[in-house]
């Protein structure tokens, strides 16, 4: 509850190794082949009952991030089409006109101020909270792909109560988990909440839900309609209609605002901060970026999507700041699982969880825990943070250096870096569906960010204390994701 797990986390596996016993029934993995052996698609693990989302439930329907596998296999492959390539490239030109917006609004501020430039180089200047406009450009952009409207972020230049909502939903997320734990979900479950939980942190969560619930209803109401948003794919494939019912929607829909929105937010704010801290690697993503295109109409997906510098940069930030430093916590199945080469007893009979399935049809999660506690189920998970700091998978891990993930020549000094450790989107069965969508966006809007302006930190590097990556972002707290301070930036509109 004090943002800082991921940091405790990695202290203890420092001191004990790729392998920690948390606690009684939960083990912590940072090394090797763990991220397949967890969540890869032949590990056969469910969500832990202590693990809950970030969205409500309503009506008995649950967001697919939480469900048991049955479910979740069966909304992903109904939301699959929605986030596939092939769908992305229809929806670019929706994704860049929301930056062409973005990108506006930043000249425009710039152009108010052009005195004390260099005029053969720059067109003025401005002083912006970048973490915000990111946070604006995300938030617009998925209130488009999922109901067919922004929400007016970069109109005003300013959070709306929804938006604030949802940077703040961790908070409430990592709070419910401790009670978990201790009771599992029910009436005393929600007394305890009440007791436990700021009332801010409960409000934001609802806010959301309520917000993303009338859109919901608007846009399946509204069905007829042509714009290709997410809705469209799921109401106009019968299949997939059919899949889900209007509840599941709802949930869902929330899920794909929140997901996918401050997470992406909260990357390209970890890649400006580390990038200015780097004026090296600054200065070589400026001339790939520049050199490579003649205008900046030619900035499409096609011509982004493989520029390695930029991927390298792009790769190293998600290492450094990884934007879910959280552990995932997996239940092992019955049977034993081997995991980085170490046997982990499931120690659940198949008629425990015959007895636990039962006993969760009559709508009794109490006894629910009871009952997963007297079988001694394993709770097992990858601690990122951990992982992507261990200089067992990644040599000099604190450095930011993109061309680690660059490809490796035989005298390559992080040749031997274990890549596979890092994976901020997760893997497998339960890989986060938004991966495609979110590498689209980083890569328009880091390079027309690049294209049209020079970025330095206002004040310098000590005004920009918050952000300071030593001892683990010390400044920085993260619930489920981070919870990210004003990123204050000098931007130099470059005369090209």
């Amino acid at each position: 509850m004090s943002g800082r797990q991921h940091v405790y986390l990695r202290s203890l596996h420092e001191s004990y190794g790729p392998v920690v016993r948390t606690s009684p029934n939960d083990l912590s993995f940072c090394g090797g082949t763990a991220w397949e052996d967890i969540y890869g698609a032949k590990s056969n693990m469910e969500k832990s009952s202590v693990v809950t989302g970030a969205i409500r439930s309503k009506t008995g329907a649950v967001a697919m991030s939480v469900a048991r596998a049955e479910a979740h296999d069966r909304m992903r492959k109904a939301w699959a089409y929605p986030f596939s390539t092939t769908a992305l490239l229809q929806q670019e030109a929706l994704v860049t006109g929301h930056i062409d917006k973005m990108i506006n609004q930043l000249r425009l501020l710039a152009s108010q101020n052009p005195k004390g430039v260099d005029q053969s180089h720059c067109l003025g200047q401005a002083v912006v909270d970048l973490s915000s406009w990111f946070k604006y450009l995300t938030f617009d952009i998925l209130g488009e792909l999922t109901f067919a409207e922004p929400f007016g972020c970069l109109d005003q230049g300013a959070d709306t109560k929804w938006s604030t909502s949802v940077s703040q939903l961790g908070r409430a997320v990592m709070m419910e988990q401790p009670t978990r734990r201790l009771v599992g979900e029910g009436r005393l479950q929600k007394a305890l909440l009440r007791l436990l939980v700021p009332k801010d942190a409960m409000k934001w969560r609802l806010t959301h839900f309520e917000n993303s619930t009338r859109k919901t209803l608007h846009r399946i109401a509204d069905e007829d309609r042509s714009h290709k948003d997410f809705l469209f794919y799921i109401l106009k494939n019968s299949d997939a209609k059919r899949a889900l019912t209007v509840d599941e929607i709802v949930v869902n829909s929330s899920l794909m605002i929140a997901a996918g929105s401050d997470t992406t937010a909260v990357m390209l704010s970890g890649w400006a901060n580390l990038m200015m801290r780097n004026q090296e690697a600054y200065q070589k993503l400026i001339d790939e970026i520049r050199t490579t295109f003649q205008s900046e109409t030619d900035i499409t997906w096609s011509s982004v999507k493989d520029l390695r510098y930029l991927g390298a940069c792009i790769n190293e930030s998600m290492r450094l700041f990884p934007p879910f430093p959280i552990s995932l916590i997996r239940v092992t199945p019955t049977g034993s699982s081997l995991i980085d080469g170490n046997m982990v007893p499931g120690n659940v009979s198949s008629l425990g969880w015959r007895i636990i399935l039962f006993i969760e049809k009559l709508f009794l999660p109490f006894l629910v825990k009871l009952a997963e506690g007297f079988c001694k189920q394993t709770n097992v998970s990858v601690a990122p943070w951990a992982a992507n700091y261990s200089p067992s998978n990644f040599k000099n891990p604190e450095a930011f250096i993109p061309e680690r993930w660059l490809d490796t020549e035989a005298g390559d000094p992080y040749k031997n870096d274990n890549r596979g450790m890092s994976q901020p989107f997760s893997l497998g069965p339960r890989g986060c569906l938004g991966k495609n969508l979110s590498h689209l966006e980083q890569r328009l809007i880091i390079s027309r960010l690049i294209w049209n302006f020079d970025l330095e930190f206002e004040g310098g590097h000590s005004r920009a204390w918050k952000w300071h990556t030593a001892e683990d972002f010390k400044s920085l707290k993260a619930f489920i994701s981070w919870i990210v301070p004003a990123l204050m930036v000098r931007i130099q509109t470059v005369n090209q």
